[in-house]
């Protein structure tokens, strides 16, 4: 798409220069003085480099207002196009290939973000065995409602890349708790809580939300909270460090090192 624009970009710029180039000449051509002729030339020249400095500046808006055209012009094609590019994502996944389906999924999300191709995405995630390595989405694939696909493919990835959870993920977990819990395991609370320790914001912000779930966090987890706690010398946080000290006591008695941490 981009190089398409840039082509027809380009086709439209040298037209418009050939037109002042044009004007220029027979301009330039029909005066009669010397004088007038050579002030002419060079002002035509002036303007001619001008211009082309100007729409060099104005490119990139102005490709994106010629996309828009295009998407307008040919919205009815693009519309039919991109559903046939569904069915056949759909036949790849009857038929197994789940790999092929989500990169053209993934071009059609560039056009779409409606739910139905959520879903399909959602559906070859949860195919694939998820690596570190991989880039995983997860922002774009939030759906409108509680979505038992979301919340599968959202356990086992922020699993390997905690960054994936953000302020977007936690509103959503809060929204659809009951839900979630009616379906899946504390697991999901318990590995996005967990997730959310990496800023210490998200603690500040979702104190409510974590704390009701550190029971089931692993050592490295408490750790990184008793961390936050240190530095966080508010208050607010009086209920928390006293419901981690008691977990500490509890679970982690006679361990030194998280004894240090009372």
């Amino acid at each position: 798409m981009d190089q398409f624009l840039t082509r027809k970009y380009r086709l439209q710029f040298q037209n418009h220069l050939l037109l002042l180039f044009a004007l220029l000449v027979i301009t330039a051509l029909s005066s009669l003085d010397l004088t007038i002729f050579l002030l002419t030339t060079f002002l035509g020249t002036l303007i001619l480099i001008g211009y082309s400095m100007w729409k060099f500046s104005m490119r990139l808006s102005e490709k994106k207002l010629l996309l828009d055209d295009l998407v307008l012009t040919d919205q009815v094609k693009l519309t039919e196009g991109i559903n046939k590019n569904i069915q056949y994502v759909q036949k790849k996944i009857d038929t197994g290939h789940y790999q092929e389906a989500y990169e053209i999924l993934r071009k059609i999300g560039l056009y779409i973000h409606n739910n139905e191709i959520k879903e399909l995405k959602l559906g070859c995630l949860n195919q694939f065995y998820l690596r570190k390595d991989m880039q995983l989405e997860m922002d774009s694939l939030l759906p409108e409602g509680f979505s038992p696909l979301f919340i599968r493919y959202l356990t086992d990835a922020i699993k390997i890349q905690r960054n994936l959870v953000n302020k977007n993920v936690l509103d959503y977990i809060i929204r659809y708790e009951e839900e979630i819990q009616e379906h899946f395991s504390y697991d999901v609370f318990i590995t996005t809580a967990g997730a959310a320790l990496r800023k210490k914001q998200y603690f500040i912000d979702y104190q409510d939300f974590i704390m009701k779930y550190i029971h089931g966090l692993p050592k490295e987890r408490i750790i990184r909270l008793c961390r936050i706690l240190q530095t966080t010398n508010t208050p607010e946080m009086d209920q928390a460090r006293d419901q981690l000290h008691n977990l500490i006591q509890i679970k982690y008695a006679g361990e030194k090192e998280m004894a240090a941490l009372l």
